[in-house]
This record gives structure tokens, C-alpha cells and sequence, in this order.
């Protein structure tokens, strides 16, 4: 896989580039779409692990692919029980993941989490 990229339609999707004459996979509906969902962000690691966040109404949610390239459920992030604005996310070699989030309510500020790759799927 050489990059992935993702985009907002009637549900968050997500389109992967595959092999090296850089066609287009049919998009993956993570989430079924939701009142203000926006601001998709995707970390891809070395081995193929990608994690996608999004911000929606009240609270941020991501996505994890597997190396083998199963995507789990969507679900939110652990914790985070505020309005929240722009989540970033980055992943390492190894599919470790941090997640930056900025959060408006009690506790304000930027906020950030890590998920390790040996995680369950979601």
C-alpha cells in the first residue's frame, strides 16, 4: 500500500491505494454517516497499520486497520467526553498510535493519547 487518503461523503469513507499501478479500492464505509462528522485524519504505519479519526458532533472516533487489512468498527475515543475539534493522529513503524485532540469542555486543552499496536482490534 503506498498512501491512503479519505474523504466525506453521505458516511465517512476511506479509499486505499494498492499495488504499484496506483488504482483506486473501492471506499470503506467506517461509520454510518452521523450529524457532523468532519475533519478525517488517517496515520499509516510501516506495517500497514493505518488509524483513522474524525471529529463528529460531541465527541472524536477512530478506526483501526490491521496489517492484514481488516478494518474494525468504529468507536470513540476512550475518555473523551467533550466537544472536541481537530483530532491528529500519527502511527509508528511498528502500528503504535497517538492520537492529538483539542477538547473545548472540562478538561480543556490539547489532549493526547497513545494506542499500542498490540491492541485488540476495536
Amino acid at each position: 500500500m503506498r498512501s491512503l487518503s479519505s474523504h466525506l461523503a453521505s458516511a465517512l469513507t476511506l479509499a486505499s491505494v494498492c499495488g504499484a499501478d496506483g488504482t483506486w479500492s473501492a471506499p470503506v464505509t467506517l461509520e454510518a454517516q452521523q450529524y457532523r462528522q468532519r475533519q478525517p485524519r488517517i496515520g499509516l504505519g510501516d506495517d500497514g497499520t493505518a488509524v483513522a479519526v474524525w471529529t463528529q458532533r460531541s465527541t472524536a472516533s477512530y478506526a483501526v486497520r490491521s496489517p492484514s487489512g481488516l478494518w474494525s468498527a468504529a468507536a470513540a475515543l476512550p475518555g473523551v467526553s467533550a466537544i472536541t475539534n481537530i483530532s491528529y493522529v500519527a502511527v509508528d513503524g511498528t502500528g503504535n498510535a497517538v492520537v492529538a485532540y483539542e477538547q473545548y469542555q472540562l478538561p480543556a486543552g490539547l489532549l493526547a493519547m497513545r494506542r499500542p499496536a498490540d491492541a485488540d482490534l476495536i
